[in-house]
């Protein structure tokens, strides 16, 4: 028995759900959600397609939220993992990376610099 709060926290995606519903259908393994109950078929065409445009909805969200911040002039992205932000002149920035022996390929984001954090 397989138990979930909801349908869309197996899968949102349409085809996987409905290849984990054959395969536990098969292997008579019966699928049981707080929300719907007991699993069918109709519950995974239906609450599968409705998840499916969710996921697309959320998508379109998320890009016109992003497009948005850059227009405005902000960030379109969070820092990557390993970097600090140093908010110096960009000649003081480079020229203490290259003589600290860290790599010199330094990134403008707003006026700050982006290096490779030191710990």
């Amino acid at each position: 028995m397989i138990m979930s709060e909801a349908m869309d926290r197996l899968s949102r995606d349409q085809e996987d759900i409905a290849g984990i519903f054959k395969r536990m259908t098969y292997a008579d393994v019966k699928m049981f959600t707080l929300s719907e109950g007991e699993i069918t078929h109709l519950h995974v065409g239906l609450k599968g397609t409705m998840n499916a445009l969710f996921l697309k909805d959320l998508a379109d969200k998320t890009r016109r939220g992003l497009r948005g911040r850059v227009e405005d002039g902000k960030s379109g992205g969070g820092l990557c993992y390993g970097y600090d932000v140093v908010n110096q002149s960009c000649t003081t920035a480079i020229s203490s990376a290259c003589v600290a022996g860290t790599p010199c390929s330094l990134t403008r984001r707003n006026s700050m610099m982006v290096m490779p954090s030191q710990s």
